[in-house]
Parts: structure tokens; C-alpha cells; sequence
């Protein structure tokens, strides 16, 4: 749907772009790899700044997109590159969809992986992402791990049956006690 060669390297994250997600830090990331494609799903102030810096990285930014979460299996990896941000949705998307997430070290996004189980944790720096997304690469059997317990992590506890169930087990200890 992004006129993208199966066999490509796709990295790359969804989120509105604006200077303190650190989008930037994708583009950076990208540099350490051969030839990959860089997709950041998402539209916002940055936009035209990250053209600019992305300088011989493959950078495709098709903007906001209601299909956004059909277009993540592409992915060979998912970047959440920012140290600020609360919980953002855009992880579990990522994760549902199978796919390997890398998010940054602080903020409230290091506090929905299991650094090694169901993702990584790296350092919110372009050095800290490269080395992040570069080992993903080259371990596929540690990418295909990591997507596959994110994917079950996600199934079992973020699903609407699971977070209802989880409120009506507190709402029955809560009333117990």
C-alpha cells in the first residue's frame, strides 16, 4: 500500500509529529542499517524539518492514516522514540500487529515493555535507537521472539474482554475488603 519492496528493511513508528517525540531519532536509527526504509506514520509541524534531515535515508511519510494499524505488519521493526510520553496506544498497536518495538528508556512508554521479554528498552538518543534497531536486525530469532511474546502480552491483558475483567476482579476485591 506504501509502494514498498517486500524484501526491504522497513523501520519506522506512528505518531504526531512534533519536536518532543523525537522522530528525528527514527531517521538516525536508520542510518546504521543498509538501505532500509524509513515509514513514520503520522502528520504534524516536523513534517518538512524531517525531510530535510532525513538526507539519503529512504523516508516515506504518508501522513495520518485511518489504516495506520494495517499498514504496521510491513514493519521490521517499531520505534517509539519518545521520553515523554505517557502510555501511547500506537506500542499496542504495534505490538497486536506482531511486530518487534523498540521504545525509549524514560517516560511512561519504557513502563509497557518487559525490556528483553516483549520488547526493547534503549537509551532516547540516535545512538541508543541505532544499536537497538540494529540488533533487532541482526537477530532475527530475538526480533521474532520479542514480536511474538509483545503480541501475546497484548492479546492477554489489553484486549477489551481482558481490561474489563481486570476493572471487575478490582471491583469485586475493592467491595470484598
Amino acid at each position: 500500500m506504501l509502494g514498498i519492496a517486500s524484501s526491504a528493511t522497513v523501520i519506522g513508528g506512528s505518531m504526531r509529529l512534533v519536536d518532543w517525540k523525537r522522530p528525528e531519532l527514527i531517521i538516525d536509527a536508520a542510518r546504521e542499517l543498509p538501505n532500509p526504509v524509513v515509514v513514520i506514520l503520522g502528520e504534524g509541524p516536523e513534517e518538512e524539518r524531517l525531510r530535510s534531515l532525513a538526507g539519503g535515508v529512504d523516508l516515506r511519510l504518508p501522513g495520518f492514516r485511518l489504516d495506520a494499524v494495517s499498514l504496521l505488519p510491513a514493519f521490521d521493526v517499531f520505534i517509539h522514540p519518545c521520553p515523554t510520553d505517557n502510555q501511547p496506544l500506537a506500542i499496542l498497536e504495534a505490538m497486536a500487529a506482531g511486530v518487534p518495538v523498540i521504545v525509549a528508556d524514560e517516560g511512561g512508554a519504557a513502563s509497557m515493555i518487559e525490556d528483553e521479554r516483549t520488547g526493547l528498552v534503549a537509551p532516547a538518543t540516535a545512538n541508543g535507537m541505532s544499536e537497538a534497531v540494529r540488533r533487532l536486525i541482526d537477530e532475527p530469532a530475538l526480533a521474532e521472539r520479542l514480536a511474538t511474546a509483545g503480541r501475546a502480552e497484548v492479546l492477554s491483558r489489553f484486549t477489551t474482554r481482558a481490561m474489563t475483567k481486570q476493572l471487575e476482579d478490582l471491583y469485586e476485591r475493592l467491595l470484598a475488603e
